[in-house]
């Protein structure tokens, strides 16, 4: 094969291309990687090993199984879900329905549903979710926990 451009044979051209598709994408990951963590700034976190999403969520949980030893709550759940939206057919398409999960539930002191979510950075699909909870469970209180 000819050389390109006088010095590069066909071979070296590939290999060189090849090579920054390869720095390219990782410099891509790397960056997503980045924009994630200052998105969100979470740093998975496990306590009496369970797996939690962030620091906030562990050390809400902390918090509440010391409430929930204590008396003053009872019956804390993890990661309940509600469903939102339920499955449905229209027109002989199916659309998914939509669930809810938040980070905790359980009873206070006066028999009151609690629902929590620990919230460092509330997404567009958070807030739409939240007025649909809102909406479909008026009885239940849901707090959102940011400290």
């Amino acid at each position: 094969m000819e050389n390109w451009l006088g010095f590069l044979s066909c071979a070296e051209i590939i290999v060189a291309v090849a090579v920054m598709i390869m720095i390219a994408k990782e410099r891509n990951l790397i960056q997503f990687e980045r924009w994630l963590k200052m998105k969100y700034g979470n740093k998975k976190t496990v306590v009496d090993g369970i797996k939690f999403d962030s620091k906030l969520e562990a050390n809400r949980y902390r918090e509440l199984k010391l409430l929930e030893k204590a008396g003053v709550i009872k019956s804390l759940e993890l990661q309940p879900k509600f469903r939102l939206i339920p499955t449905f057919r229209k027109n002989g398409k199916t659309y998914r329905g939509i669930t809810y999960i938040a980070d905790f539930a359980y009873y206070d002191e006066n028999e009151r549903y609690i629902v929590e979510d620990a919230k460092g950075y509330k997404t567009k699909e958070y807030q739409i979710k939240r007025k649909l909870f809102e909406y479909t469970f008026p009885d239940y209180t849901l707090t959102e926990v940011t400290e």
